[in-house]
């Protein structure tokens, strides 16, 4: 019997150092290489796994990917030709992506820090004054995002509509605290994203932000 479960165990090892190995192949693939295939996108719409890290708060691959999709999408889009900036995706899209992503983190924190919320209804303000008094309706807007960005109204709403009247609330308060600097709410973000506790896991062969 003892061979039996020394063979049992040698092929239970073997097993989680293939499964081990696969995994650090996939995680390079996707944080040096930048693999974007679907099922490299499949594993990471089921499993968290970070793309960089915030306070200890990960910032999801997933969303990274659906992020550069949508960058992807607009760059493909009939807008883009018609504007003559249609292109393929490059590494400093990526990046600028991954560090947009990480920022939103810094702005929700910054907001719960200064105890700033946004109350019910004022993103539906924001976006139907910004939008309404151009003629464009709430309906244009939603087919507008759709077809140029493949994101939903909601996805707008979280990430673009929602971080930038936090912007605004924020520029407010830090303007209080520091009224000789124009710019210090950007100051403050531009040291934040540079703390220890902001790790990037993606990698990109391209000029760091200052």
């Amino acid at each position: 019997m003892r061979p039996k479960w020394i063979i049992a165990s040698i092929v239970g090892i073997a097993a989680v150092s293939v499964i081990a190995l696969c995994c650090v192949i996939f995680l390079i693939g996707v944080y040096r290489w930048h693999w974007e295939t679907p099922f490299a996108v499949s594993v990471a719409n089921a499993l968290p796994i970070p793309a960089a890290n915030f306070a200890g708060h990960p910032v999801l691959l997933r969303d990274y990917y659906r992020d550069v999709k949508a960058v992807k999408t607009y760059l493909s889009s009939d807008e883009a030709k018609s504007q003559g900036i249609a292109r393929s995706v490059t590494d400093a899209d990526r990046k600028q992506v991954l560090e947009r992503l990480i920022a939103e983190d810094a702005i929700n924190e910054a907001a719960s820090l200064r105890n700033i919320t946004i109350k019910d209804g004022e993103l539906d303000q924001l976006i139907d004054s910004q939008f309404n008094a151009s003629g464009t309706t709430r309906g244009d807007l939603e087919k507008y995002i759709q077809t140029n960005y493949g994101w939903t109204f909601d996805d707008f709403k979280m990430h673009i509509a929602r971080p930038a009247l936090l912007t605004r609330y924020l520029t407010a308060s830090f303007a209080v605290d520091h009224p000789n600097q124009q710019d210090a709410l950007n100051q403050y973000m531009i040291e934040r994203m540079k703390r220890s506790d902001v790790v990037r896991y993606l990698t990109f062969q391209v000029a760091t932000t200052p």
